[in-house]
């Protein structure tokens, strides 16, 4: 009777261990299961997008862009923003050159968008306009008036958007860029983000496309904060002869860390003469609308002539790098 008692609790209690065994494999093949099912889910975003970009078909609600001219170019979305009272919509980009300068590029122009239920609206005319691309730094651009647009409407399924670099790098009017699903900010104003702009980093760098003929030396980049205007100044050297009517500037283009464009107001530069080997001065006194918030201006390209056969002929600008500006500060 004894031995049938111990017999019954071993038994018992090999039971007992065996039934643990089984809960735990069980725990671990859920929670393997489960693990394997986040990974897939996360795999399957990633193939989500990537057939997205690649196919341009919608597979998600997340934003993604279908860029055509990307051995060019890159594109990133600042955001899509709406006026209720004009039931205007802007959309804003930032486009930056992979590779070459392109000096009259252009966005939009007949820019269709579409909602999920297939209404259609439409850019008014030509709203964007022709912008310098310089390689390797990002340039904002608005596409401006997409009109009709009721202030329910939450987002687009599609913007599509003509594109054009130069004569040999364009749409062709077929492979358009494609925005897909983006929100639209209502009564939000698109913002230069001019208070969280980015320092700029590294030393200032010229890029002298005239360098057989003239040495370009960097003097400062000079604020003046209640009418937002900065002056660029730079001393400029003959290597060879003597040029009488030697010019700079003339619709210079700044760009901030964040893409933001500022013009040079009119011909602010003079003509000078400049004798061989001896340094002069040069002032571009007006690149306008520049808040003082920004520190630094990622580049500044300025159109040169020296005489009639050396000349920028509109494509080899000098640019001046990595340019803080000193607020407040008067030239020396």
């Amino acid at each position: 009777m004894k031995n049938m008692k111990i017999t019954t609790l071993i038994m018992a209690a090999m039971f007992t261990i065996q039934s643990n065994g089984i809960a735990q494999k069980e725990s671990n093949n859920q929670q393997t299961e489960q693990g394997s099912q986040k990974k897939k889910s996360k795999f399957g975003s990633f193939v989500r997008k990537v057939g997205e970009a690649s196919t341009g078909i919608n597979m998600s609600n997340e934003m993604f862009i279908v860029n055509p001219a990307s051995s060019y170019i890159d594109i990133q979305l600042v955001g899509c923003f709406g006026d209720s009272n004009t039931q205007q919509v802007e959309l804003v980009f930032t486009v930056k050159s992979k590779s070459g300068n392109y000096n009259s590029a252009h966005f939009g122009g007949s820019s269709q968008a579409y909602d999920t239920k297939g209404n259609t609206f439409k850019e008014y005319h030509s709203s964007g306009e022709n912008v310098s691309l310089p390689a390797g730094i990002p340039v904002k651009y608005t596409i401006k008036r997409i009109e009709k647009v009721p202030s329910t409407l939450q987002a687009f399924e599609l913007i599509s958007s003509k594109w054009y670099l130069d004569a040999g790098h364009h749409d062709q009017g077929k492979s358009k860029i494609e925005f897909r699903n983006v929100p639209i900010q209502w009564d939000v104003t698109p913002s230069q983000t001019a208070n969280t702009a980015p320092d700029i980093t590294g030393n200032t760098t010229i890029k002298n496309p005239a360098n057989s003929l003239i040495d370009i030396n960097f003097v400062g980049c000079y604020g003046d904060s209640i009418n937002q205007n900065v002056q660029l100044v730079f001393w400029v050297k003959s290597k060879s002869g003597k040029y009488e009517n030697a010019r700079f500037g003339g619709s210079s283009q700044a760009y901030d860390t964040n893409g933001n464009g500022y013009k040079e107001y009119n011909n602010s530069g003079e003509s000078i003469s400049i004798p061989k080997d001896i340094p002069v001065k040069y002032t571009i006194k007006r690149i306008e609308k520049i808040p003082s918030t920004i520190k630094g201006l990622s580049i500044i390209s300025v159109k040169w002539y020296l005489d009639a056969g050396h000349h920028d002929r509109g494509e080899s600008k000098i640019e001046f790098k990595n340019v803080p500006i000193q607020w407040n500060v008067s030239p020396e």
